[in-house]
């Protein structure tokens, strides 16, 4: 997750899309609980704003509080 998908933006050549498409980013696990979430909504966030996304699917667990 942390080398492959943006080695393979890069590769294909879409770093830039977000300019002219809707850009979706989908996490690949559910939310932690307990301190792990910060860590876990801060990571998911910055790679939003790297990307550009415009939506972000969150599976369908719940958010913790």
């Amino acid at each position: 997750m942390l080398d492959i998908y943006p080695q393979q933006v890069v590769r294909a050549g879409i770093q830039d899309v977000w300019q002219h498409r809707p850009v979706s980013l989908e996490v690949c696990a559910r939310f932690l609980r307990g301190k792990e979430i910060i860590s876990t909504v801060n990571y998911i966030l910055e790679q939003a704003l790297r990307w550009h996304v415009t939506s972000v699917n969150l599976k369908s667990s719940p958010i913790p509080e």
